[in-house]
């Protein structure tokens, strides 16, 4: 491969900041406005919820776009010697460490946590997904990098088959379903639904609760006292409703927690004595987290597991790699806007051709995973990451007269990592310790004019640490001016 000329992409570094935006504003507003504001009917609701859906796909296309532009700029050295891979591999560490420690249950600390609160610390966010699609693209491009019309091919074939794919992966469980603690295997209890039937001919109260069919000899249930007949009402203060929510409602449990049985034997009300004995788990849901969104028995679930997030990287590889393959031919910059109003309007009209034949095949549209068994469509990737390159178009047509962005635009996209877990830091650590109330819509619109300028003060002290070379200094600077001042 010959060496690429390196350049900067205006309508990208635009493209960055539009990321940003959209994603600041998104979290601030749907953590701040009133939930029944955000749950309610209204057209601004819904335009803000329908342009939200695009974020993340954003994000994620720019982000894969960007990164892999870049790596081939430094491909004319050894792959153990190009910068952009050992940044990318710092990048990759750093996205897993922040965004499995914004999910830390600061509680785990200081107290025993529940298996639910187990789960949603080990879920799969954005920055997990993007650091997988990175080392991904990483390791494609170090198997395959003498060529970028084949590094192009790979990418390409990776995000048809991942969008391909992960409709039929996304509705599989592969979670591991432990027996709950009230059951045979643990407790040493046979529990049935408390039906009306049931009822009657035990002579129970009709309603909630579960049955006690059979207690084992020699179980801990024998050693709590439960009786065949028995009317388990609640564990702790939790009710007990039926067996299909048993292993919901016993995720919420802490290990070495009251969980005293309220029971119904006869006409007595019985409060029998229990601690929780079962400990929280963390494998292997932890690797089955990543797969995709189904929930586990706690009931959470992956907001972006692999499947079928990791396509937008994917596309967002081919994407980059396409640009470094116009760059290497002297066309980046030859009618750009109509190259990709053209990509595009492919993506959105395969998009519209794949919906079509899916009602014909299953008689209605599965855009958003309506048919029975299937996950969401890749018809639905298709057309949010047309409608993303459709944006690039006319920021490619925005940069035939705009030269250069503001210094701080550059800045702001430079630093989109930090910024992001700067303002999530805010939203979910700080502002819970400050102020836990919401707002309406002109409250909400101020506390996004607050997040921003929060933002571009984190931007301007993480330049000026930059100049000064470490934190250190940047440190020692801040004390000496305030000392002099």
């Amino acid at each position: 491969m010959e060496k690429v000329k390196k350049t900067r992409i205006l309508f990208l570094d635009m493209m960055r900041f539009l990321a940003l935006f959209m994603m600041i504003q998104g979290h601030t507003v749907y953590a701040m406005i009133d939930k029944e504001i955000r749950e309610g009917d209204s057209l601004g609701i819904h335009t803000w919820t329908f342009f939200r859906g695009y974020t993340a796909p954003f994000f994620m296309v720019i982000a894969g776009g960007v990164f892999t532009f870049l790596l081939i700029q430094e491909n004319n050295v050894h792959v153990r010697h190009n910068m952009r891979i050992r940044k990318g591999i710092t990048r990759v560490v750093t996205l897993l460490f922040w965004g499995y420690l914004l999910r830390f249950p600061l509680q785990s600390l200081y107290a025993r946590i529940s298996q639910a609160q187990a789960d949603v610390a080990m879920a799969v966010d954005v920055l997990h997904i993007i650091g997988l699609g990175l080392l991904t693209i990483m390791t494609i491009f170090s198997l395959s990098r003498k060529y970028i019309t084949g590094l192009m091919v790979i990418y390409f074939t990776l995000f048809v088959s991942v969008a391909y794919i992960s409709p039929h992966i996304t509705t599989v469980n592969y979670h591991s379903h432990s027996e709950p603690q009230l059951s045979e295997q643990n407790l040493g209890v046979v529990l049935v639904n408390n039906t009306p039937e049931i009822a009657d001919s035990l002579h129970l109260i009709d309603g909630d609760g579960l049955v006690v069919k059979e207690v084992v000899k020699g179980s801990k249930a024998e050693a709590l006292g439960l009786r065949s007949g028995d009317l388990i009402l609640s564990i702790g203060y939790q009710d007990v409703c039926s067996l299909e929510e048993l292993p919901v409602m016993e995720s919420r449990q802490v290990y070495g927690k009251y969980a005293n049985l309220k029971v119904i034997r006869g006409n007595t009300l019985l409060d029998i004595e229990w601690n929780w004995d079962k400990k929280v788990s963390l494998f292997p849901n932890f690797f089955t987290l990543w797969i995709n969104s189904e929930k586990t028995f706690a009931g959470k679930s992956s907001p972006f597991p692999t499947f079928p997030w990791i396509a937008y990287l994917l596309f967002g590889g081919f994407f980059g790699a396409w640009l470094a393959r116009m760059n290497e031919k002297d066309r980046l910059h030859k009618l750009m806007d109509v190259k990709l109003l053209i990509v595009s309007t492919i993506l959105l009209v395969w998009s519209e051709i794949g919906d079509r034949i899916e009602i014909d095949v299953y008689g209605r549209s599965n855009f958003w995973g309506d048919v029975e068994g299937m996950g969401a469509s890749p018809n639905l990737i298709l057309h949010r990451i047309g409608v993303v390159i459709l944006v690039g178009s006319v920021f490619a047509f925005l940069a035939r007269f705009v030269k250069k962005l503001p210094p701080l635009m550059n800045q702001m996209s430079r630093n989109t990592l930090w910024l992001y877990i700067g303002h999530l830091v805010i939203l979910y650590w700080i502002r819970p310790v400050l102020y836990r109330g919401r707002f309406d819509v002109g409250g909400t619109l101020i506390c996004v004019a607050v997040m921003f300028a929060l933002m571009i003060a984190q931007t301007k002290i993480i330049e000026a640490k930059s100049k000064k070379g470490s934190w250190k200094l940047y440190l020692l600077g801040v004390v000496n001016n305030f000392k002099r001042g």
